[in-house]
């Protein structure tokens, strides 16, 4: 697996990536740190180089910065340039996609951020979109058609319609009424982290993005996407025709477009117990 991440955007980021490095089940071969625009950077590329140097952090603190490389991602939103932004991101996606190809495997791209890295991959080798599958965290369920408020979409249109559009295959994760149920507290954190630099960490960075917006509890979102690979069981899925993303970030159901995975359902207390017990 590679992970695409824009890691400073939030605290969960955090969560799922040190998920992707402790767990049993996965062969994390490198991360990419996606651009983020929000009040934690200053733009996409600000978002992006604050995401590297996150991930450099962490790779640091578990130990693995010698075994798992880590690579710079796009500088701009697709939607920004209209065409794909090339960055090493991209480029060790491709690379990695042939390599694993040559070995008879099949590469997962988890993303859990906006899609302009993985859609500047795809445009720019096209033949990538046989070798690898996508998990996406981002967008909510095909029932709720607006999607205005989900950052990871809205953040790239243009990659996201391009992603769901190629035919590469994809499981999306969506935020609405599935990932959204990953909740957490403080407490239950202190209860569960092990005494060790990277639990220190974990609980400090959650204590403190509560501590700053005045609430009790938070979302951890993005390790939903993680568990797809590291503990599958723990999900309820099924086929579906992916949709019609429009440019105002609605999207509508055709019968004619290509089938996708879409996770229905997580076990949170699995997933959680899971995540507890890696580290």
């Amino acid at each position: 697996m590679v992970l695409d991440t824009d890691t400073y955007n939030e605290i969960d980021d955090q969560f799922a990536l040190i998920y992707a490095i402790v767990s049993s089940k996965i062969n994390l071969l490198g991360v990419t740190a996606a651009p983020f625009f929000n009040e934690r950077s200053s733009g996409p590329a600000d978002g992006m180089e604050k995401s590297f140097h996150e991930i450099e952090h962490i790779l640091r603190l578990t130990g693995r910065n010698a075994r798992i490389p880590a690579f710079r991602g796009a500088l701009q939103f697709q939607q920004e340039t209209g065409a794909p932004v090339d960055s090493p991101a991209a480029r060790f996606l491709i690379s990695q996609a042939h390599r694993c190809a040559e070995r008879g495997e099949t590469l997962f791209v988890c993303g859990i951020a906006a899609l302009t890295n993985i859609a500047a991959a795809l445009q720019l080798a096209p033949e990538i979109r046989d070798m690898i599958v996508v998990i996406w965290l981002g967008g909510h369920e095909l029932s709720v058609r607006d999607n205005p408020r989900e950052f990871n979409l809205q953040g790239d249109i243009a990659a996201a319609r391009m992603v769901f559009d190629c035919g590469v295959p994809l499981v999306q994760v969506p935020c609405c009424h599935v990932a959204e149920k990953l909740n957490m507290t403080s407490q239950e954190l202190k209860r569960n982290l092990p005494g060790s630099p990277v639990g220190h960490y974990l609980q400090t960075i959650f204590d403190d993005y509560l501590n700053e917006r005045n609430i009790t509890d938070k979302v951890i979102w993005d390790i939903g996407a993680v568990s797809c690979l590291a503990l599958p069981g723990a999900g309820e899925w099924e086929c579906v025709h992916r949709p019609e993303l429009h440019g105002d970030c609605t999207w509508s159901e055709r019968a004619s477009r290509p089938l996708m995975i879409q996770i229905r359902r997580l076990d949170c207390e699995r997933i959680f117990a899971d995540f507890f017990h890696s580290l």
